[in-house]
């Protein structure tokens, strides 16, 4: 640690909002830091950028922490920070604010004060994009104006003094490049048969998710695609999820495949610190030593559901309190405010239905998370941007009716590119198999091995790797394959043929796998006809070889007589 079921529509509700709507990132927008101190004698004060985002701000109160009901705040959505205290309350306080700006080069920086009608508010502003912060200049506002309140003040700041040393380098994240599937393992097989929520199965058939031999097949079908591990729903110590993971880690040790949680902080609504507490501790105790669990430093990766449901200082209280107990953990939120990276160590979102310019969402987490580092002296926090097929919860008692089609592929695409041209360190398919909201991957009725094929375009993009995902592999096979069929080479094709439907058979794609096993018994068919040939040229008499040999040598000797005949005649 750092310093220190509700619907995916209500949760999208929480974070809707001038992040997503307002933030444009510009190509020629880059990264400064900028220390602010503000000092206050008013009962109230806000200082606003009117010019420019503030992309995320940390703050301390180094003056007046005990004066009476005295509240500060940072809001980089709203561009501003604030103080507020008792009515004519004139104890000082003062404020120092660390921001890490978006600025355009062609612009000059505007900031407003405002503040109330007794004392002053003087402002310090600091270049901060070296070691040691240089000072720039410093405006006071002590007017009372005559029919406005807020006695606002504007001015401006050459953005040449802002931006001197900067821009700030990116700072880049040492975690492998991995792909990780949202993983539900909550199905009882006559749920398939009974669920009207249910418009798609899967073609596995019905089964329970505590079934080996299905969590191995799930486990392969995401292999071959490039996924690399599985972020398994967790409710808690003895939930029948939990029972089903101490599986899916014994089966995923086997087959080298990686397995994190998703620690489900709400249900029915935010469960309670101490409750949050108490599921943190119990997931430490089963499987905080447990070595086939993925792990970064030698300390358990943990994703963490709606962490918007509390604030950050909730979570310090959580966290901190689970650190004391001697558990270290790597914790990634799904948030949409980069100031819980003061918490975390890296943010996700979990679904992207619904947000506004997603591309744009994206890229000012991901810059947050490698910028956010300069407040702290840490390294580059981790950004984990995720791919969605589609959304439909239409059916389900009591949601909202949120929806979007799949569109044959095309939305899926589209997310992944907003995804990739975020620079994550790790991408997010959401979901392999979440059913009930129709965002699944997994081979299904309605659209076969479509999505698990996309995946595997998908994961080969992402790492660009050069080889290709073992399900690419296989179609590449089976394509060169027929090539050779149509050439002929039946012993070559045949082997690649017997490749490909090597990897079919182990995901259970059967449609491929047939024509493959088809194919080969076409080649299978060639090559004993041509051995045969061969067999009847070497069953063939010596003395009826010698015969052949000798009519064709007369042949050839009576052609040969026959052209220069002609020629002769041709030239007298």
């Amino acid at each position: 640690m750092k310093k220190k079921m509700i619907s995916l529509a209500a949760v999208l509700c929480l974070m809707a909002a001038p992040l997503y709507s307002s933030f444009d990132q510009p190509q020629e927008s880059h990264c400064y830091r900028t220390l602010l101190v503000i000092t206050s004698e008013s009962d109230w004060t806000i200082v606003r950028l009117l010019e420019g985002h503030i992309l995320t701000a940390t703050y301390d109160i180094v003056e007046g922490n005990t004066v009476p009901e005295c509240e500060c705040w940072c809001d980089p959505h709203l561009n501003l920070i604030g103080m507020t205290k008792k009515q004519f309350d004139t104890s000082l306080v003062k404020i120092e604010v660390k921001i890490i700006l978006y600025l355009k080069e062609d612009l000059n920086i505007v900031f407003e004060i405002q503040k109330g009608d007794i004392k002053y508010t003087t402002l310090d502003i600091y270049n901060y994009n070296g070691k040691e912060p240089v000072f720039l200049e410093t405006v006071n506002n002590d007017a009372n104006i005559p029919g406005d309140p807020e006695n606002t003040m504007e001015f401006t700041v050459d953005i040449n003094k802002l931006t001197a040393k900067g821009p700030l380098q990116y700072l880049v994240s040492s975690v492998p490049k991995l792909v990780w599937a949202f993983y539900y393992p909550w199905y009882h097989k006559q749920q398939w048969h009974t669920s009207k929520a249910l418009i798609d199965t899967p073609l596995v058939g019905a089964h329970d998710s505590s079934d080996p031999d299905v969590i191995e097949l799930h486990i392969k079908q995401a292999k071959s695609a490039g996924i690399d591990g599985f972020i398994v729903s967790w409710w808690g110590k003895n939930d029948y999820a939990d029972q089903n993971l101490k599986t899916i880690l014994y089966i995923a040790d086997k087959l080298d495949f990686k397995i994190t949680i998703y620690l489900e902080s709400l249900q029915n609504g935010p469960r309670s610190e101490e409750d949050l507490k108490k599921m943190f501790l119990s997931f430490y105790e089963s499987y905080g030593e447990d070595q086939r669990y993925y792990r970064i430093n030698g300390n358990p990766v943990i994703f963490v559901w709606a962490v918007e449901s509390h604030p950050p200082s909730s979570w310090e209280d959580i966290l901190s309190a689970v650190e004391d107990e001697g558990y270290t953990g790597v914790y990634i939120a799904m948030a949409g405010q980069p100031d819980y990276l003061e918490i975390f160590d890296g943010l996700h979102l979990y679904g992207t239905v619904g947000v506004s310019d997603l591309s744009a969402v994206y890229e000012r987490l991901s810059t947050s998370c490698s910028t956010y580092g300069y407040f702290n002296d840490e390294p580059s926090y981790i950004w984990a941007a995720t791919v969605c097929p589609g959304y439909d919860d239409r059916k389900i008692p009591g949601r909202e009716g949120l929806y979007q089609p799949r569109d044959d592929g095309e939305y899926y695409l589209e997310t992944f590119e907003a995804a990739v041209n975020s620079s994550p360190d790790w991408l997010l398919v959401t979901s392999f198999n979440e059913w009930w909201e129709n965002t699944h991957i997994e081979p299904s009725m309605n659209y076969g091995f479509t999505y698990l094929n996309l995946t595997a375009q998908v994961c080969s993009a992402f790492k660009e790797l050069d080889s290709l995902a073992p399900l690419l592999t296989a179609h590449t096979l089976f394509g060169e394959a027929l090539d050779l069929l149509s050439a002929n080479s039946f012993e070559l094709a045949k082997t690649k043929f017997e490749s490909a439907k090597e990897i079919y058979d182990k995901i259970g794609y059967s449609e491929k796998s047939l024509k493959a096993r088809h194919y080969i018994e076409k080649c299978t068919e060639e090559i004993e006809k041509q051995q045969s040939q061969k067999e009847q040229e070497l069953q063939t008499p010596e003395s009826e070889r010698g015969e052949h040999e000798a009519d064709t040598s007369l042949l050839l000797l009576l052609v040969s007589l026959l052209i220069t005949s002609w020629i002769r005649k041709q030239n007298p």
